[in-house]
């Protein structure tokens, strides 16, 4: 774009960017606000079912298993010793529904308490991976919860 000269080419150029970084702007700014929108109506729908019908929550980390019916108290395993039967016992306990949060950095533990429920012959479960960095998650009444 040049009427003229050559400052008048450098001025279109950063009319140009300066456009363009706006609409970087715009997009993050709505990004983030479509995203909180879609994490609330998640949570709202999870809330819902949890609050229809007992559930027990598994979360899978790096370098154990944590074990929860409802309002109990948590029931950690290491690795090594989730195939040992501790799991498979929880498991035939369980009387109505099954989340299982599963860390990022969590493929072993995952895979070994799938093994581990498949066992205790618990068919239906609901499995969330959690998609991002969760600094020490951690099974709260509803759900989990990530401490920063």
């Amino acid at each position: 774009m040049s009427l003229g000269g050559a400052g008048e080419e450098i001025g279109a150029t950063d009319l140009f960017f300066s456009l363009a970084a706006v609409l970087i702007v715009l997009l993050c700014i709505t990004s983030q606000a479509l995203r909180g929108t879609l994490a609330a109506e998640t949570e709202a729908e999870i809330g819902a079912q949890i609050g229809a019908a007992p559930v027990s929550l598994v979360l899978a980390r790096a370098e154990e298993v944590v074990l929860r019916h409802g309002d109990g108290a948590p029931l950690r395993v290491p690795l090594d010793a989730v195939l040992a039967g501790v799991v498979e016992d929880w498991a035939r306990g369980v009387d109505g529904q099954v989340w299982v949060i599963i860390a990022e950095d969590a493929a072993d533990s995952a895979f070994l308490l799938d093994t581990a429920l498949s066992r205790a012959g618990l068919a239906e479960m609901r499995r969330v991976r959690l998609a991002g960095p969760c600094a020490r998650p951690r099974l709260v009444a509803g759900g989990v919860a990530c401490g920063g």
